[in-house]
């Protein structure tokens, strides 16, 4: 099944965001989002993951997983229903990178729960706890790094902070503070993965590899949070 569908394609990822109002971006991203989130939802690794939810929380209504995106000062995303307050599977374009991944708002911002996402969060670490040799291979192998916004910074991509795939797994386990927002993935910069951003193929290749080895953890995550 997911071999027949293909990511759509991304023009140069410093034209569709830098620089640009909201609305401006809104207007030149939907269509290819539109396609990314046909994508995630019937041809990617994720496609099954609301039936994931749902078999762990009959409370899961939506069959969707991707459905629209957000937008910000040069930034749009998108991650999958319910995972505002879970971990999210997150992709969102700046202007110096595409990134890939994981993520976890800690925040009110768009209807978060500060209560229950620490707690996700706090599940998530275990999980890397029992599993910390392979994370730290799949870290290695696919280039992962943490992009996360520390509390009582002023929003905007300029107060981000990042950690390198060396630390990003004794970061998570020596780190118990919450952040405002924390990323885990692959960053795919405009400049060095160029070759990547404009080969369908490979950036499908790269989704598939980050995605695919973040799902069992997150699935344990999941799994974990039910069992309290």
């Amino acid at each position: 099944m997911a071999g027949t569908w293909h990511v759509p394609y991304l023009a140069p990822v410093h034209v569709l965001v830098e620089g640009a109002t909201k609305e401006q971006i809104r207007k030149r991203v939907t269509p290819f989002v539109n396609d990314l989130n046909l994508f995630l939802n019937h041809g990617s690794c994720l496609h099954d993951i609301q039936d994931v939810r749902q078999s762990l929380n009959p409370n899961v209504k939506n069959p969707q997983a991707f459905e629209g995106f957000a937008v910000e000062a040069e930034h749009w995303y998108t991650y999958n229903t319910g995972g505002r307050n879970e971990a999210q599977f997150n992709i969102g374009l700046f202007p110096e990178y595409l990134r890939i991944g994981l993520g976890f708002e800690f925040t009110k911002k768009n209807y978060g729960d500060p209560e229950t996402v620490p707690m996700m969060y706090g599940y998530f670490r275990n999980v890397l706890r029992q599993y910390k040799q392979g994370f730290d291979r799949f870290a290695q192998e696919n280039s992962l790094q943490i992009e996360w916004h520390p509390q009582g910074r002023p929003e905007g991509r300029l107060h981000l902070e990042y950690i390198p795939t060396w630390e990003v797994s004794r970061w998570f386990l020596r780190r118990s503070k919450v952040p405002n927002w924390l990323f885990v993935g692959r960053l795919l910069y405009r400049e060095r993965d160029a070759e990547i951003l404009k080969d369908p193929s490979r950036l499908k290749e790269v989704m598939e590899l980050v995605f695919g080895g973040f799902k069992p953890l997150w699935k344990q995550t999941q799994t974990e949070a039910t069992r309290y």
